[in-house]
């Protein structure tokens, strides 16, 4: 994911959205094709690639079974991470957006606590339910500098913080560097994912009821609906049919 000459389908490589796919020879002989299992479903198995990404956040939060962890955004990714969070073991997960309709579809995805960061006093509520500590990792899948700042907040002493959400170029946020200081705190960032979180994955979700996260489905022929409502964020996964 780091790799100077990366190669991404649908960004620097043609491909997705169509029936067939041209695969370079370099990616086979990297071991980038993973096979999908007989019981995962097409519908199913496109999730693979977020929810990839999302593993490899958490892998770079360093989560440890019965942590607290707090996840900055209720959207699609949010959730993601919220669902693999529980089923790899970590203790309680709290979410926070300002959306309530989102808190209210997260508590349907099994989450401990939901917060809403703009009724409600976030860094107050987190020490409330650690005793004071604070959470052991934070993950932030909002792109809002805002976000960010406010975990560095919430986080305990040596605890984890890691960026997800992408901000907009040039974003600055603003914080004293004498509280990552003193409080030893990790402040990292998560981008794509491995192959090896992808292999992971496969056998991870597998575990997981994902047919909630569909919430449309178009035909090919209809992609630009489908990008609309992508782009009016009205559901969760958009997936396109052939």
């Amino acid at each position: 994911n780091l790799c100077k000459d990366v190669m991404v389908f649908g960004c620097n490589l043609d491909g997705a959205l169509a029936e067939y796919m041209k695969i370079p020879a370099q990616a086979i002989q990297r071991g980038a094709l993973v096979k999908i299992p007989d019981e995962l479903s097409d519908e199913e198995a496109v999730l693979i690639e977020p929810f990839s990404c999302c593993l490899h956040g958490i892998s770079r939060a360093n989560v440890e079974p019965g942590d607290t962890v707090v996840v900055i955004g209720a959207g699609p990714i949010g959730l993601a991470h919220l669902t693999l969070l529980k089923i790899s073991g970590s203790g309680k997960v709290i979410v926070s957006d300002i959306v309530n309709k989102r808190l209210e579809r997260a508590k349907k995805f099994g989450v401990d606590v939901t917060v809403n960061s703009k009724e409600g006093n976030l860094p107050s509520k987190v020490k409330e339910l650690t005793k004071g500590k604070g959470a052991d990792s934070v993950i932030v899948a909002a792109p809002s500098k805002e976000a960010v700042e406010e975990g560095l907040k919430i986080v305990r002493r040596g605890g984890r913080i890691v960026i997800f959400g992408g901000c907009p170029a040039n974003t600055l946020i603003q914080t004293d560097p004498n509280l990552i200081h003193y409080s030893e705190i990790t402040v990292t960032g998560s981008i794509d994912s491995t192959i090896d979180d992808f292999r992971r994955t496969v056998q991870l979700i597998s575990r997981v009821n994902l047919k909630p996260f569909i919430t449309h489905r178009f035909p090919l022929e209809e992609v630009h609906q489908a990008m609309q409502v992508m782009k009016d964020k009205k559901g969760l996964k958009v997936i396109l049919t052939f």
